[in-house]
Formats: structure tokens, sequence, C-alpha cells
């Protein structure tokens, strides 16, 4: 206390004693003095002033530490007391030096009190011109507080320019938060700076007891800061892992992993001071990792096996950027496309060239297939002409085949594509030339094989049809010269689309219907010369015709003309062969019926065969008249 006291007397009263002390006169004749040397020497009264102010600063600073720690101190004398008081009791005494001091500091204390108040009586009138002074300055620091507000909002890195984050801004955003901290930015000094200015001009306000300013504006520059500098340095991190993951060779690229990464990147931003979000940058930052989160997965479709040339230049096309698909495609060339603007685009593209994979497949399953199918050729009995086998494995792929063709042929990207087109229609002509050729080739070689016997073993025929078997002949070279090289060409689809065979075929097939309708224009005769051929097929009946001058060798048809007729009887001759005079029938059961009269089996055929009839009525009639 005696350590205060003496400070507090020095200061309050040093100055102030001579004021009551001195002659009014003495001290009158020395200001008189001091004045004319101080307006002799303008720099000397400047001093002097400072010097005052100081002094008046000092006891005013001593003055408000008494006043703000009067009722802390008050309130220590009576513990203290009793403290003492308690030692004393337990036995334990304080010396008499401490005991003294212990009596005396609240006397002391109150007094230096009272010496405060009477020197802040004394100092009232400097103290309110000085306060003027200080309002007046707290008033223009005030304006220069919303003026460097206003710097600190145009000025801090709150935006980018050209509204594009990039890697290449961080920097310099960095060295404008730097100066902004401890520089200095554009002739403005620094947020630290100008905020320790106001301290100082704060501790004024309260050592003169005046309205202390907040200057929230300068604590909003000085928080904005520290949230823009953690803002940016999530910017950086985020950009440079952009900038790394860029690098990223084409056929490397791992979008799982970039995905999460990204995520977390996300998540991270969002721990970020909430103030930040009304940011322009942090704007573009969320948008930078939407955008990535976006792309990564167009990047995965992209990435797709089905992605052609023709695919890529589409993509060209839309994102209006061009690049070129090498060994040094990398990630940041496919990102540069900005596909996150063009996502409906991309996986249309995707999509499409997936289902043209798909039709690429289908194609190539068809040429695979039909590559290995062959024709097959067996030799006719007791000949060397062979025959053509069509294999079920060959109907059933040409029935799906074209099926599957019909149906790609009314699909989107396949009228889209000419490529596809072409490729279709190709195959849909190749196998309708095989489904054609085969069918006709088909039904040459049945009804080859139904006329040949005909045509070439029956002498009646060729006697009967002498231009129709001249034009047989002349199909049967044909016939047997086209399967003899045959052998040449198996292969199902080049045998069949070979030039000129099915306009061979059809040719063959054309003229063996009109040997057909011949033939069958002369059966219709004999039909109608006897009727009951109608009952016989009309092999069976060709057999007939051409061996009708033998009865022995049709005799195993009488059962098709003649109901349970399957014989007759025929008179021998001197030499006990058969001649052509039949004697009488049998049934199927062996049983017989005698001719009333020889019946003569000579001449055509049909003749013939109805004078049986005749003889078997007659023969009837006799037995009903027993």
């Amino acid at each position: 206390m005696d350590a205060s006291d003496a400070t507090l007397a020095r200061k309050v009263l040093g100055e102030g004693a001579s004021d009551q002390q001195a002659d009014e006169g003495a001290s009158a004749e020395q200001g008189e003095q001091a004045e004319d040397s101080t307006d002799s020497n303008p720099e000397h009264k400047a001093q002097q002033a400072e010097e005052y102010r100081r002094a008046l600063y000092d006891m005013l600073s001593c003055m408000r530490d008494v006043r703000k720690r009067g009722d802390r101190t008050d309130a220590m004398f009576e513990p203290l007391k009793d403290s003492a008081t308690l030692l004393q009791t337990v036995g334990i005494q304080l010396g008499d030096g401490v005991l003294k001091q212990l009596e005396n500091a609240e006397f002391k204390w109150k007094g230096l009190k009272k010496k405060m108040l009477n020197r802040r009586e004394q100092l009232a009138a400097l103290q309110q011109a000085e306060a003027v002074e200080i309002r007046r300055k707290s008033d223009a620091f005030a304006e220069r507080v919303d003026d460097y507000r206003k710097f600190f909002l145009k000025r801090a890195p709150f935006t980018v320019s050209g509204g594009d984050l990039r890697l290449e801004a961080v920097r310099p955003a960095y060295a404008v938060l730097d100066a902004f901290h401890h520089g200095s930015v554009d002739g403005h000094a620094s947020v630290t700076a100008i905020i320790e200015e106001s301290r100082q001009l704060q501790e004024l306000q309260d050592l003169f007891e005046l309205y202390i300013s907040d200057y929230l504006m300068l604590q909003r520059c000085s928080e904005e800061l520290l949230y823009l500098k953690s803002l940016w340095d999530t910017v950086g991190a985020v950009m440079y892992t952009f900038a790394d993951w860029n690098k990223t060779p084409w056929a490397k690229i791992d979008v799982e992993m970039l995905v999460e990464e990204a995520k977390k990147l996300t998540k991270d931003v969002k721990t970020l001071n909430k103030a930040v979000r009304n940011y322009e940058v942090y704007r573009l930052l969320e948008e930078s990792l939407k955008a990535m989160l976006t792309s990564l997965p167009l990047v995965q479709d992209l990435h797709h096996p089905a992605m052609r040339d023709r695919h890529w230049k589409m993509l060209m096309q839309t994102t209006g950027k061009h690049f070129t698909m090498d060994e040094k495609f990398c990630l940041g060339d496919l990102l540069a496309l900005e596909l996150h603007n063009f996502v409906d685009a991309c996986s249309e593209i995707v999509d499409r060239a997936q289902k043209e994979l798909n039709i690429e497949k289908q194609i190539k399953k068809i040429e695979d297939t039909w590559t290995v199918l062959a024709l097959l050729f067996t030799p006719l009995a007791d000949s060397d002409i062979m025959c053509l086998q069509v294999e079920d494995a060959i109907t059933e792929a040409l029935e799906n085949d074209n099926m599957q063709l019909q149906t790609m042929s009314g699909q989107k990207y396949v009228q889209l594509n000419p490529m596809f087109l072409d490729a279709v229609a190709n195959w849909q002509k190749k196998l309708g030339t095989v489904d054609s050729v085969l069918a006709t080739w088909t039904d040459v070689q049945k009804k080859w094989q139904a006329l040949e016997s005909i045509f070439v073993g029956s002498a009646d025929i060729r006697v009967q049809l002498p231009d129709d078997s001249k034009r047989f002949d002349a199909i049967n070279a044909d016939y047997q010269d086209l399967m003899r090289n045959a052998f040449d060409v198996t292969n199902v689809v080049e045998a069949c689309n070979m030039e000129g065979r099915q306009e061979r075929l059809e040719n063959m097939l054309s003229q063996l219907e009109q040997c057909e309708k011949a033939l069958q224009d002369y059966l219709e005769t004999k039909r109608i010369a006897f009727p009951r051929f109608y009952f016989v097929a009309p092999a069976d009946l060709l057999d007939i015709l051409s061996k009708g001058s033998n009865p022995q060798l049709i005799l195993r048809h009488l059962s098709k003309c003649f109901d349970n007729v399957h014989n007759l009887s025929f008179r021998k001759d001197d030499r006990g062969e058969l001649t052509k005079a039949a004697t009488g029938m049998f049934s199927g059961e062996g049983e017989y019926v005698e001719f009333a009269a020889d019946c003569a089996c000579e001449g055509p055929v049909e003749t013939w065969l109805q004078s049986v009839v005749d003889s078997m009525k007659a023969a009837i009639q006799a037995e009903f008249k027993k």
C-alpha cells in the first residue's frame, strides 16, 4: 500500500502541489515567462503540450485503476483482519510490521480514494476538453471503419474472376489474405493493424469514461478473414486433388475410388463454418464437387467397351469440344468437356453404344452360325447321283435368324446407323435367297425323282409324250450336272447365293412342272377312259400304264382298282407259259370265281381292264343263275 500511495501522490499531487503551495505572484510570473518562451518556439510548445497530455493520461489511468479496483479492495480488509485473528487463536503470531500495515491499510486506502476524488474535480475541465477531441477522433475512425468494411468486402477473395473456380486462383487468394492479415492492400492497412488502432481508441474512451464503441464491422472483417482462410484451404485441397486426378490415364481410371474420395471432400466442405455458405467461392466449390460427382458416373459409362470412334465423335458434337482418343488421353481431357452439363446426352450416347454393341453381337452370332452350316449330300439308291438333304439345324437357324433380322431391321439404332442397316439388309437378302433356293432345290429334287423313272424308264410314256420327254432329257442332264458340281461349295450361304444358281433351279422347276402337267393331262385321259383309275395314286397309275402290256406285272395294283380282287388266273399255252387270257379271279381270302368266258388282256391297259370288268359281271350273273 505504501508503494501505491507514493505512486498516486507522485502522479496526482506532484504537478498540482505547486499550484497550492507556490506563491500566486511567482506562479504568474513564471507562467508569463514560460508563455513568452513557448510562443517564440512552436516546437517546444508542441512538445510541452504533449508532455501535459501524457501527464493527464497518466493521472487518469491511475484514477481509472483505483476506480476499477475500489469494490474489490474494499472487500479485502475485513477478511484479512479475520484471518489474522484466526491465526493468533491457533498460536501463529504475525510480525509487528505486518500487523501495523494491516491496521493502517484501510485508512490509507480511504485516503487514497479521497485524494483521487479531489484530483478528479481539479482535472474535470481538462478531462472534458480532451474528451471532446477523443469523440472527434472516434467519429472520424467510425467513418474510416465503414469505408474499410466496404473495401474489405470488395477486395477480399469472396469470389473469383470469371466465375470459374480453378487451381490457379488459390495462390492469388492466399496473397490477398496474407496482405489483409499482416500487410497492406492497395494502400489500406491490414485488418490486424486497424483493429489494434481501434483497441487504442477504445482504451481512451474507457479512460475518459466515454461510450466504448464496439466496431463490429472490424470484428466481422477479422472473423471473415479466418473463415476465408479455412475456405481457401479447403478449395486448395479440392483443386489440388482434382488436378492430380486429371492426370490419370484413361485406361487406369478407378471411378469407384474417385467417387468415394469426392464424397469425402464434400463431407469436409460441409464441416466449414456456416457463415462461409453465403460466399460465392463456397457456392463455386460446391458446384465443382457436384459437377465431379455428376461427371464420374458418366466417365464410368463412357468407359464401357461398347464405345466406338463414332460414339466419341457424337460426344464431341454434343459438347462442342474436340479431343483425341490416344494413349495420352486422360481423365482431365474428358472432364474438360463439362459432362455434368450434358448428362442426358451422354447417357443417350452410352445407351446407344451398348445397344449397338448388342446389335453387333447379334450380327456376329448370325455370321458364326452360318459359317459352319453346310449342305449334306447322300447317294441316291442304285445311282451315282447325289441327293440333297436339308438338316433340321439349317431349317431352325433359317427361321430364327430371319425373325431376328426382321426385328432388328425395325430397331431405332439400326435405322440410324447405315453400317448396321446395310449389314441387316445384306443378311436378310442372303438368308432370303437361302430360303428360296433350298425350297426350290428341294422341289426340283422331288419332282425329278418322281418323273425320272417315268420319262426315262417308261417307253410308253416317251411314245405318248415325245416333246415332254425331250424336255425332261434336257432337265435331267442339267440336274445331274448340278448335283455333281454341288460338292465344290457346301456352305449353305455360299452355295445358295452362287451366281445364277437360283435362276437355274427356278428354270428347272418350271420345266419339270411343264412335264408334270403334261403327264397329269395324259393320266387324266386314261382316268376318263377307265374311271377306276381315279382310285389309284398317280405313281401307281404311272406304273400300271408303263407295264400295261404285261398283265402279270400289274396284278399287284388290282386291289387298288377293284374291292377285294387281288389276283387273276391266266390260261397256259402248250409250253406251260402264261398267256394273256384271264380265266378267273381271286379274292383277298383266296376265294375263286371263274369267268364265263376267257378275257383277253391285250392292247391298251385301260381297254383290257374294262374287259376284265365285263368278265367279272358276266361271271357273277352266271353264278346267280346256277
